[in-house]
């Protein structure tokens, strides 16, 4: 669905987020689903997009799971220029219809988690579901071979091998000899090292994947490995394998300097 700027924004979104908060035992982001990343931002701001979309004139929101945080996260709507509303339950006014924060707009209804290892397995699903889904020709990424989407700034070593459907977030690195794809997620500002490879998985933002580490299957967040075979959290303590970036490490990996 296109936008019409020609017309009035009219009519109300109703979402309904669920509350998973007591299966996040495994991957333990502490917050709700509907802030979890997929892609280049959260479920929440996913359905905002698709508000504006539908050219709605507000959003009301019911969510038992932490509504304050949702509604920090919305700042009143601000940034869609959509009236919004979060509620903890559900008013007299809401509808016996709603739409569900339990996944993306458009995506096929998968089974609710029941434990944290189903969560974890679920998250890895709805992004790479997102990936897949995504539209070749309506992109703001460059585009280097079909279904390989690449960010701004983005450096990639000409021995690297990519394979779509991946999507690589702005001003990453990617090393030579890497693999990357098929069915991979790099999140902004990560770097990958040289002979290491994701497919079938995703790298969380600010993340530091060090050489011969090969992913898949699995969720890179800093220095916390999440495996959905094993349904696994493991924290890394060698930092020349995983690590999470500061502003200073990535600019020493990629040769830049802080302006004094």
């Amino acid at each position: 669905m296109t936008l019409d700027r020609t017309t009035e924004p009219q009519g109300t979104l109703w979402l309904d987020a669920p509350d998973w908060s007591q299966f996040d035992d495994v991957v333990q982001r502490g917050e709700p689903w509907a802030l979890w990343p997929v892609g280049f931002q959260s479920v929440l701001a996913h359905w905002m997009d698709e508000a504006v979309r539908r050219n709605v004139e507000r959003v009301k929101i019911i969510s038992p799971d932490r509504p304050d945080l949702l509604e920090q996260r919305l700042k009143g709507g601000i940034f869609w220029s959509r009236e919004v509303a979060v509620h903890a339950t559900a008013p007299s006014d809401a509808p016996a219809q709603r739409s569900s924060l339990a996944a993306l707009p458009g995506q096929t209804d998968f089974a609710a988690p029941t434990t944290g290892g189903e969560l974890l397995r679920y998250w890895l699903k709805v992004q790479m579901d997102w990936l897949q889904s995504r539209n070749e020709k309506v992109s703001l990424d460059r585009q280097l071979h079909p279904r390989v989407w690449v960010g701004p700034g983005v450096v990639i070593h000409p021995q690297a091998r990519l394979t779509g459907p991946c999507w690589i977030g702005s001003r990453s690195q990617i090393g030579a000899d890497s693999v990357i794809g098929p069915n991979a997620i790099i999140g902004t500002h990560s770097v990958i090292d040289r002979n290491a490879s994701v497919s079938d998985s995703v790298v969380m933002p600010d993340t530091f994947i060090g050489s011969n580490l090969h992913l898949k299957h699995m969720i890179a967040d800093g220095e916390c490995l999440l495996d959905c075979t094993r349904d696994s959290r493991v924290q890394i303590v060698d930092r020349f394998m995983m690590a999470r970036l500061q502003p200073s490490i990535w600019s020493w990996l990629t040769g830049r300097r802080r302006r004094p």
